[in-house]
Order: C-alpha cells, then structure tokens, then sequence
C-alpha cells in the first residue's frame, strides 16, 4: 500500500509531499488544486509505461493531431510551468518508510539516429498505441520530442524502462525488456476511472463476465441495488455488440446504459475491484451521476469491498455532499474509520507549494457539522 508520496517538476506539482495515505483516500479542494494531478502522479509511479503516458493524453484530450505542428513540444504538459529541461521525479513510500517506487520522466529532443535503435512496430497509429515510421517518412519528419521512463536505482543510476518519441507522423516507442524491468512493472496493477470517460460496452460486459466466473456476481449485484433495489439479475448477451443486461421482476432485461449513468458508474466501479484484488484504483470525481440520496450507501459499499479485495482507492471530489458522504460512512464502522482519510488539496501559505491536508473521518464530521473549511475555501 502506499502511504506516502512526492512529487518534483509533474503538472502543477514543483516539490510537493502528502502523506497519511490510507486504504481508502478521498481527495478534495478548489479547480485546479493539483487533485487530477495527483491521482496521475500516482499512476504514472505505478504503471511507468508508454500506455500510461498515452491514456493521460486521452484524458487531457491531448489528440494526435496537436503533435503535428509543434512535435518537439508534445511532452511539455507533463512537466511543472511546461519546463521539461527539468526531469519528473514522483517517488512513493511504504507505510514502513521504505520506497516503493521511484520514478523519473525526462524529455529531450529527438532525431533519426536516437530512433535507429528502436524495435519495429507495425501496429496501426492511435492514441493507445504508436507507429514506427521509419521506412515511410522521411529524416525530417522523425524530428520531435523523446520522453524517457525511468526508475531511481538505490545507488542513484538510473534504470530506463521505457522511450517515446513524437514527430509529424506520430509516435515510436521503445521498451528496455530486462529481467529487473518486468520484476518491476509486474508488481502492481492500477486502473483508472476518469471524470468522463466510461468502460465501453464490451468491455464491460467482459468484466463483468469475469466477475461471475470468480464467484463475485453477488457482490456486484448488491452494489448495483444501492441505486436500484428492484433489480434482481445481472446478465450479459451477445445480442449486436456484447452488452451487460438488468432484469427487475416487471420489466425483464433492458441494458445498463437504460438505467442511467449512475447505474453504470456503480457497475464499473464493482467490477473493477472485484476483479483485481491486490491493486490501486484511480477515480477522478466520483460523484459525477451519482445522486446524493445514494452517496452514503455507495461509500459503504466501497469500503467493504476495498477491504475484503485489499484495493488501495484514490478518489477525487468537488461536491460537499460527496465528501459528506464519505465522513459519515467512514464513522459508520470502527473498522471503516481506520482505512479512511480525506485530502484537502490547497496551498502552503509560506512555501506557495500544493500540500495535501489529512482529516480522518471523525475530524472530517467535526467540521463539516461546524461549518469549517475543508475544501481548500
């Protein structure tokens, strides 16, 4: 688990440290106070791979098409004020103390020759993946930007994991496939739920597939109950694209998506961690489609399961009532209060940098009953 993290030179973080990381963290404060920022922190340090950095263009809708122009500049968003002459250092702690991780990102410009080395990929160009072009463009358009992924060795090296390099006509990526990299990359699994963006349908029908398969569709349905009590089976049909599908006892089955956003979200976030035990779930505002009516129960839910499954959460937040929520379900089992911790995410008045404030949910309950300021007012 981690219980600590700090962050050098990543988005809007120059030098910062939040600790008193629990099992299950819920983060708030004012737009732009680092929250986002922060859970992709977290996932880069976790997952330090080309994928990852690909999937926070997605989410930042940062689109192929932008690199085009300014390829050298296509790595600059990741780094503080958009210096990327400075590296990315995001280093996590175990609750003993001892490092869990320490990872770096570094750019530099890119040409021909620093690609010549790299293994030829013939996969198709999207967002998710990269193309090798160089027996298609020519020298100029290989010009851009290469980021490298790197881990922090004890004796201060540095161990490359992976490159990623942009120019004109997309990118090329090239992966470092020792034994201490995959001993590395395969210690944890991470996923990430962003504000906006939804399993598709076939893939949740997958994971939820998975799920029954383990023995955990009971637990599934009783998340999905919280925001309708009146379902009584979950099923997946393979009728035109793989779909989940929901029966009550008078309507029969209609699909997910027929019930609302909230019905999926809850879907979503039980199979993701019913079906990855050991890991970090990253969710970026939570409440987002979530009635306030049923923020409490859906907490509740997430506690049990986090526990029972042993996922680390990371969660975002904008809404009072969601954090709220999250103070009385914390209170509302001993074994509750000792796994959760709220974040508010503001600015240290002397030093101007972004600091995470921990409030554990009794503390939390105090002042939201007294009118305090907990979100970064």
């Amino acid at each position: 688990m981690i219980a600590e993290i700090a962050i050098k030179q990543f988005r809007c973080f120059h030098d910062a440290r939040i600790s008193g990381f629990r099992a299950v963290n819920l983060i708030g404060g004012k737009n732009n106070s680092g929250k986002t920022s922060l859970l992709e922190a977290i996932y880069v340090n976790i997952s330090p791979r080309t994928e990852t950095i690909m999937r926070l263009r997605q989410f930042r809708r940062e689109t192929a098409e932008s690199i085009r122009y300014l390829p050298e500049d296509t790595w600059k968003t990741l780094f503080f004020g958009l210096n990327n002459n400075e590296d990315v250092r995001v280093t996590s702690y175990h609750p003993s103390g001892d490092v869990y991780r320490d990872i770096g990102l570094s750019c530099e410009n890119s040409s021909p020759s620093l690609l010549s080395n790299a293994p030829k990929d013939d996969r198709k160009q999207t967002e998710d993946n990269f193309v090798d072009l160089r027996d298609t463009y020519s020298e100029r358009s290989l010009t851009g930007s290469m980021l490298r992924i790197y881990s922090h060795k004890i004796d201060g090296t540095k161990n490359h994991l992976y490159s990623l390099s942009s120019h004109e006509n997309g990118f090329t990526g090239k992966s470092e496939n020792t034994p201490l990299n995959k001993i590395l990359l395969d210690k944890t699994s991470v996923s990430y739920i962003t504000a906006s963006g939804r399993l598709a349908s076939e893939s949740l029908a997958r994971e939820y597939d998975l799920a029954d398969i383990q023995g955990n569709a009971s637990k599934v349905l009783d998340a999905i109950r919280i925001i309708d009590n009146s379902i009584i089976e979950i099923k997946t049909l393979n009728i035109g694209n793989p779909c989940v599908y929901l029966r009550t006892a008078s309507i029969g089955y209609m699909s997910v998506y027929m019930y609302g956003e909230a019905m999926s979200k809850t879907l979503e976030l039980a199979v993701r961690i019913v079906n990855n035990p050991n890991s970090v779930l990253l969710i970026d505002e939570i409440e987002n489609g979530i009635h306030h009516s049923a923020q409490e129960s859906i907490w509740r839910n997430i506690f049990e399961l986090a526990l029972f499954f042993k996922v680390q959460i990371f969660a975002t937040t904008h809404s009072y009532e969601m954090i709220q929520a999250f103070a009385n379900a914390g209170l509302s089992k001993d074994t509750f209060q000792d796994v959760a911790a709220y974040f508010e995410m503001t600015r240290s008045i002397q030093s101007g940098e972004i600091i995470g404030i921990e409030r554990n949910p009794e503390d939390l309950k105090y002042e939201i009953d007294h009118g305090m300021e907990f979100r970064g007012e």
